[in-house]
């Protein structure tokens, strides 16, 4: 059986036990550096390459993923195997591809939300190879489609489409992943606005001949772009189309319609910024949310604000953990800051995946709009002048693991009451005697 040596760091992202590695040993090294101890870890893993498929194949006929897997943690809910139409009226296909067999797709009706994720892995492949497939996206609220790859940990998106067709024809597409060694394909789907908005996959195969010529037209790179001027879109940034979200942010160049609020001109002068229209139809407390693309911590967030007017409402920055539920407020600005743009410095100090959320909220008056421009993400925390809000690793457990997370297969989890063994651990938490706390397994 041939056999490959796989040495897994701890590092941002967490080991992948999966069936595919078997637990071979550890190897701790311990560092004596001046009056500091040093511990690194190293996970040697045994990995069959002898068993890895080297095609992927599946038509999804048989009424199972061959060897393709739903997430198991990172994503919000599963890929189902279908046959005819989805279940869902004015969207998703009536048939599979070739109108006699199965297929997969995402249901989005309840209780799914708009944002929502669905992950299909495939097993680990080798070498470089073309992965073609058909794909359908109908519906009036049809999010994104995206195809990632993952390589040692790390994730690049390499293929999507995004609320770019309503056709209930099949489109077939392909793609040319060139990497030599191992690697896995990721299928992403994204919920959208409404229920409207089933993506359906069929007829996956992978080749040796790299020739790929593609229906249809790419997403522009730019589209998943998380440092952005605005100068020319919001490049991966989008607005939140959600019940909550009652206005829209605005690109606009030069000042804002109203008077005695607003900039007169974007940060560096001679381009574009974001902004909040607080003239009617808006009233008080209505907010616009701004979505960031997905991003890997830990990250540096600078960017510039302007919040000029008599009626000022408040600015917020939100964190949003990938697979969680609920935002975490990192930042926040209310009332007039003066007629300049400013800047703001705050550290995302969370080591994985996660989405930021630009939160405008409507004052008491039309003399209230807020803008933004000139948004970057470095890697590490701010070297100086942060303004993140404190309490970054603080957490009572009574929900989820906020910026905690685990990192190897035996792993904390969320406990409520007593544990299960008798005379052995807590009878409830530390507060309230009836809420959650965090256990050993």
């Amino acid at each position: 059986m041939s056999k490959e040596f796989v040495c897994c760091t701890i590092s941002n992202t967490s080991l992948d036990f999966d069936g595919d590695c078997a637990y071979y040993g550890i190897l701790m090294l311990i560092f004596l550096q001046g009056t500091y101890l040093l511990f690194a870890t190293c996970e040697f893993l045994v990995r069959d390459v002898s068993s890895l498929d080297p095609t992927g194949n599946c038509t999804f006929d048989q009424n199972q993923f061959c060897d393709w897997r739903n997430e198991k943690y990172a994503d919000h809910f599963d890929w189902r195997l279908w046959r005819g139409s989805t279940p869902s009226s004015n969207t998703g296909p009536i048939s599979d591809h070739t109108g006699n067999g199965s297929y997969i797709y995402i249901e989005t009706s309840l209780p799914r939300k708009y944002n929502e994720k669905a992950r299909l892995n495939s097993p680990w492949m080798r070498g470089a190879q073309r992965m073609t497939f058909y794909y359908s996206m109908y519906g009036s609220t049809i999010e994104s489609l995206s195809i990632y790859v993952r390589i040692n940990g790390s994730e690049n998106r390499v293929w999507s489409r995004y609320r770019s067709h309503v056709s209930k024809d099949w489109i077939e597409t392909c793609l040319t992943i060139n990497y030599a060694g191992t690697y896995r394909v990721i299928i992403e789907g994204v919920a959208g606005l409404t229920y409207k908005s089933d993506i359906a996959i069929d007829d996956i195969s992978f080749s040796k001949n790299l020739t790929c010529v593609s229906a249809g037209r790419n997403t522009p790179p730019g589209n998943f772009e998380a440092n952005c001027t605005f100068d020319k879109s919001y490049c991966g940034w989008r607005n939140v189309l959600s019940p909550q979200d009652d206005i829209h942010w605005f690109r606009r160049r030069f000042n804002t319609p109203s008077h005695g609020t607003g900039p007169s001109q974007d940060h560096t002068g001679n381009g574009y910024y974001i902004y909040i229209e607080t003239s009617q139809p808006a009233k008080e407390k209505h907010s616009a949310q701004l979505l960031s693309p997905l991003i890997r911590g830990p990250k540096c967030f600078r960017f510039y604000y302007h919040m000029y007017g008599s009626h000022m409402g408040n600015l917020d920055v939100f964190l949003q953990i990938r697979g969680q539920y609920g935002n975490y407020l990192m930042w926040q600005k209310s009332g007039e800051q003066g007629n300049q743009w400013r800047e703001a410095n705050i550290d995302l100090g969370y080591a994985d995946e996660f989405q930021v959320v630009l939160n405008a909220v409507v004052g008491r008056g039309y003399q209230g709009d807020i803008a933004v421009d000139d948004v970057t993400f470095t890697d590490g925390l701010c070297e100086s002048g942060s303004e993140s809000r404190g309490g970054i690793g603080n957490c009572n457990f009574d929900v989820h693991f906020c910026f905690w997370r685990n990192v190897f297969y035996f792993q904390w989890t969320l406990k409520q009451y007593a544990t299960p063994s008798w005379n052995t651990g807590p009878y409830a938490d530390h507060t309230s005697g009836d809420t959650k706390k965090n256990t050993s397994l």
